[in-house]
């Protein structure tokens, strides 16, 4: 019989000698066959987590030994349990911990990317494991509805041009890292159609001003500091599908979105440009204090 762990008399004490210590496991010893499915069960506070938290070495034993596939693991470095974790180990956990600032496509590709895999050896990757799991429809669900989205509603904008693949993964790569989901509304019908968003991004202008430019060696700081906790937002974009525009939905959207900026204490927001003959955007705002700032204009001479 293959033996993939083996727990040998580990303990596991916390607090310094000096103080008073509390001991959450005392000579735990077991097997786990190849084939096996175990179940690890007790009251609150019986060690459970700690456990756990040994075996898939995200935490040390004070004492003991713990073999995974016959390696001993419990005198692994910090890199080295990394490492060994990456390659062997595989987590189910109670809330979804992903990036969320990341699709679920690429959420799933960083641990293959984080061991050296090539990017054209990712993609099929995730397609196979997602298609295994059930879940190949929703990688990339949302990311690329946004510019369907975008492309029927501004179509007929003059000096637009439809988001091609290439493109759409551009904007995404670029936008990403500063995207709070905090600030993105999205509306859905009864079939779980995407039909409306607005989406808000932090201002980095003053960040940008105090770093003079440069992220390094402080800049970053400012940036990160203007990313997490905002002063000004900059209403992005909002896009509703035609056949929903003038039943409420941009209010609903506008609505989500302000109730989020009150919560966290942002300050005011930019909305960009707004078209002078776009009236229900410009009625949309007619419930608040505003100032033109900016005003653009453009002429067209026939040659």
């Amino acid at each position: 019989m293959n033996e993939i762990l083996v727990v040998d008399n580990i303990t596991k004490t916390y607090g310094k000698k000096s103080e008073k210590q509390y001991q959450a496991l005392k000579g735990i010893n077991f097997k786990v066959i190849s084939g096996e499915f175990v179940a690890i069960m007790g009251a609150s506070g019986s060690g459970k987590t700690t456990l756990l938290n040994i075996l898939s070495t995200l935490d040390k034993p004070t004492t003991g030994q713990v073999f995974i596939n016959g390696k001993d693991i419990s005198n692994l470095n910090t890199n080295q349990m990394a490492d060994f974790r990456s390659k062997e180990i595989g987590f189910i956990f109670q809330d979804f911990n992903l990036l969320e600032n990341l699709t679920n496509r690429e959420n799933i590709a960083l641990p293959l990317s984080l061991r050296g895999i090539s990017t054209n050896r990712i993609n099929p990757l995730v397609d196979k494991i997602a298609a295994k799991l059930g879940i190949k429809e929703i990688l990339d669900k949302y990311g690329y509805k946004f510019f369907e989205l975008l492309d029927e509603c501004y179509k007929n904008i003059y000096g637009t041009i439809p988001f091609n693949k290439k493109l759409v993964d551009q904007t995404i790569a670029s936008f990403r890292i500063i995207i709070d989901k905090k600030y993105v509304s999205l509306i859905f019908n009864k079939e779980d159609e995407l039909i409306g968003f607005g989406v808000g991004f932090p201002s980095l202008a003053d960040a940008m001003i105090k770093c003079r430019g440069r992220y390094l060696p402080t800049g970053i700081f400012h940036l990160l500091k203007a990313i997490k906790h905002p002063k000004v937002l900059e209403l992005g974009l909002i896009a509703v599908k035609p056949e929903y525009q003038k039943k409420g939905v941009t209010s609903v959207i506008i609505h989500s979105i302000l109730s989020r900026m009150i919560e966290n204490n942002i300050e005011y927001c930019d909305t960009g440009c707004q078209l002078e003959d776009n009236l229900p955007a410009i009625a949309a705002l007619d419930m608040f204090e505003r100032e033109a700032i900016r005003r653009r204009v453009c002429y067209i001479k026939q040659l």
